[in-house]
Formats: C-alpha cells, structure tokens, sequence
C-alpha cells in the first residue's frame, strides 16, 4: 500500500489505509465494526467480537444475512490458513443489486481474546481498480496480540 496513509489504532486492534477515505465507528459493549469507506461505493469494515464467537458461525451469520436480501446471491469458498483449523474461516459473495454484479469478501478469525471479521464489498467494476487498495487494509488488520489474518504482515 503506497500513499498517504493513516493507522486506526482502538478495541483491541490496528490497521492501515488511505488518509483520504473517511472512518466510522459503531458498536456497544460486546461489537464494535469500523468502517473505512473508499471515494465511491466500495468499502471495507472489520467488526471487533469480545467475547469471542466461532469464526465459522459469524460467516454462517453473515451469509444468511445477505441471502435474505439477494436470494440469487452466488456463494464461494476462499483460502484460509490450515495451520489455524478451527480458527479462520472465509466465503465470497456476489450479487446483482441496482443493475452491478457487487462482490462481498468475508474473513473471520479467532485471536486469543475475540473474534475479528473483515468484510471487503463493493461492484465489480469499481473493484477492478481498488480491490488491491481494500484487500490490503484487510491484510494489515492486527489484534494487540499479534495476531493477523494473514501470515505475515509484510505482503500487505
């Protein structure tokens, strides 16, 4: 990631991204989701989970969250480390709403102290150009115990 760039440091994690992208928090007691949303429609967000919750069961959540809203949604499987079993789980998501096909990238994984979920969205074609941008804000997400999402944070 090159650029201006700015770190969101709270809740038990940091990140970086874009300067220039705006930044959002909402939450209560037990979730919290930031929010960093790009110049047009595409954005990324992590919710922060304490205590901790089954990274397979927050993606299940999610799905059937957006299922209900495009039930012709397409669902797909992603990589996710086999040194954590258990402990990280991913899907992909597309579907058409307002006339773009819009793609939805979800990673949760447990740290020692809560479960992190990332959430990558936005249309295709806007994707084609930032997605690098987005998945690399994803990537430098750490919890205060070094845990990431993936294995080193250097190929962010």
């Amino acid at each position: 990631m090159t650029g201006d760039l700015a770190t969101f440091e709270g809740h038990g994690i940091k990140f970086v991204y874009p300067v220039s992208w705006p930044v959002s928090e909402e939450g209560n007691d037990e979730t919290v989701t930031i929010t960093v949303n790009s110049k047009g429609c595409s954005f990324f967000s992590v919710v922060v989970m304490d205590p901790p919750q089954d990274p397979e069961d927050v993606i299940e959540q999610i799905v059937e969250t957006y299922r209900e809203i495009y039930p012709e949604m397409d669902e797909y499987p992603l990589f996710t480390p086999s040194a954590a079993p258990g402990m990280h789980a991913a899907r992909e998501l597309d579907f058409v709403c307002l006339d773009l096909v819009t793609t939805v990238s979800l990673h949760a994984f447990r740290t020692g102290e809560r479960t992190l979920l990332t959430l990558v969205q936005g249309p295709d074609k806007e994707l084609e150009e930032i997605s690098p941008l987005l998945e690399a804000i994803a990537k430098s997400v750490q919890a205060d115990d070094g845990m990431t999402q993936e294995p080193t944070l250097e190929d962010a």
